[in-house]
């Protein structure tokens, strides 16, 4: 979210392009697309993974639909944080 940017590490910050830091609003826009759109370009049980903010995962894995993704799974970080979604087309 646009609100935690001054927050960040200033590593990450000042030089990451903002645009992949953020989406100028609540953080989950572009997931929110790339999860509605996949599904014509992925072979049939192809699988998404997404890299997700520090407190998205609850929020970007209610994104997934259970009649389009099998049920989505995280994969955590060094530090326990859920870093990557992963899920499957039914």
């Amino acid at each position: 979210p646009v609100r935690e940017m001054a927050g960040l590490q200033a590593e990450v910050r000042d030089f990451e392009p903002h645009g992949a830091l953020t989406d100028r609003s609540d953080g989950l826009s572009i997931i929110r697309q790339i999860v509605q759109q996949a599904p014509q370009f992925l072979a049939p049980r192809g699988h998404l993974l997404l890299e997700i903010g520090f407190d998205q995962s609850a929020n970007v894995a209610a994104m997934f639909d259970s009649a389009v993704w099998s049920p989505p799974e995280l994969f955590f970080d060094l530090q326990s944080i859920p870093r990557v979604v992963s899920a499957r087309l039914n």
